[in-house]
């Protein structure tokens, strides 16, 4: 068992890293930011140099969760998660979209499992923001399961328009899923219920959510009538 104090310190220790490998990043010097990257997943993780984002998001938490104490599992799995994030910042910049998709899913899903962002907890000065994970991943589309989990955050934080947005992304990388239609169909309908002043402070007024589900209702005979 790691002791609880050395983790600590570590973690300390893990902020100077995040803030030293986003000045590298920015000098263009991306061979010692994935060099700083490494020590860290060996230090942690025990894994080899340049594999972080070969590992499964699942694998990397039975790793966290195997030897650190309950009381510091959140602050081990952002340092995960902002090692990710930094693996895939600087694969994006060396022009590698496998390394750079595989690396940021990962810090998305594993996000998402922490459940920080459906609760007002304090996260570390590290921590990555979810908008910034988005960025970095320069438009490249979401698998549909890390779609939906996004698209349930929105929701969930009353960001109605963004939610709509990923919806419709939804609909177009994967028409043929059968679950969409009740999706969009459930999704317009929790809306109707919502007060105006939360519709519209999520930019999505009620005139707006009405034609949404009248158009998603015609778009989605339309494709699966075809």
């Amino acid at each position: 068992m790691i002791r609880q104090d050395y983790l600590v310190r570590a973690i300390e220790q893990f902020a100077a890293m995040v803030a030293k490998v986003a000045g590298l990043v920015d000098q263009g010097d991306l061979k010692s930011a994935q060099e700083a990257i490494d020590q860290v997943a060996r230090r942690f993780l025990e894994l080899e140099p340049g594999k972080l984002h070969t590992v499964s998001d699942s694998e990397l938490l039975k790793r966290v969760l195997r030897d650190t104490p309950p009381a510091l599992v959140g602050d081990k799995v952002w340092m995960l998660i902002a090692a990710l994030e930094q693996t895939g910042v600087v694969a994006g910049a060396a022009g590698d979209r496998e390394r750079q998709r595989a690396s940021l899913f990962a810090a998305l899903n594993l996000m998402f499992w922490l459940g920080e962002l459906e609760r007002n907890t304090p996260t570390p000065g590290f921590a990555p923001k979810l908008e910034n994970l988005l960025i970095a991943l320069d438009d490249e589309p979401l698998p549909v399961e890390l779609g939906l989990k996004l698209m349930s955050h929105y929701e969930s934080v009353g960001a109605f328009g963004k939610a709509e947005d990923l919806l419709h992304a939804l609909s177009e990388a994967s028409g043929d899923i059968d679950f969409l239609p009740r999706l969009g169909e459930d999704f317009y309908q929790r809306l109707l219920g919502q007060p105006d002043s939360r519709l519209a402070e999520g930019n999505l007024p009620r005139d707006e959510v009405e034609e949404g589900l009248a158009e998603w209702r015609g778009g989605q005979a339309d494709t699966f009538d075809r």
